[in-house]
């Protein structure tokens, strides 16, 4: 197996997610091939138990991450990173159209608001989000509008 020389600027020793990051992969992912003996076991510290990776075998990841042959001679197939700046991240907000003042007003009762009715929800959403709630996740809802209406109590 061809093996890149180590470079001066390399660390005497990485950590597994300086390796991980080094080889452009995931710690996860980097610890599954190291079980599956793709890529080099680490060697542990005797003290502190603690895996690291030496120049040597630095160099027999980043070898392995090239050449897409593993210590153990057999091929492997690396996807090419995803792009960050391309995709956008998902939105864990809820559209404010799912969130109907009937599941707003269950919150808010088993909040202990039991008697809160549409036209109440209605005029402290209007007051707490004068701009429209597009944008507002759920959580931070029923929160304000709990907020507002136990102050008005």
């Amino acid at each position: 197996m061809p093996r890149v020389m180590p470079d001066s600027s390399q660390k005497v020793v990485v950590s597994v997610t300086e390796m991980a990051r080094m080889c452009n992969l995931s710690r996860p992912h980097l610890h599954a091939l190291i079980r599956k003996g793709i890529m080099p076991q680490p060697v542990y510290c005797i003290i502190t138990k603690r895996p690291f990776f030496t120049r040597d075998l630095q160099s027999q990841c980043l070898a392995v991450k090239q050449t897409n042959v593993g210590v153990d001679g057999r091929y492997v197939c690396f996807y090419a990173p995803r792009q960050r700046d391309s995709v956008e991240p998902r939105s864990r907000r809820m559209p404010t159209a799912v969130v109907g003042h009937s599941e707003l007003r269950e919150g808010l009762q088993s909040l202990g608001l039991p008697a809160v009715t549409d036209v109440q929800i209605s005029e402290a959403v209007a007051a707490c989000f004068p701009t429209g709630t597009e944008g507002v996740d759920e959580g931070s809802l029923l929160r304000t509008v709990w907020q507002h209406l136990r102050r008005l109590n």
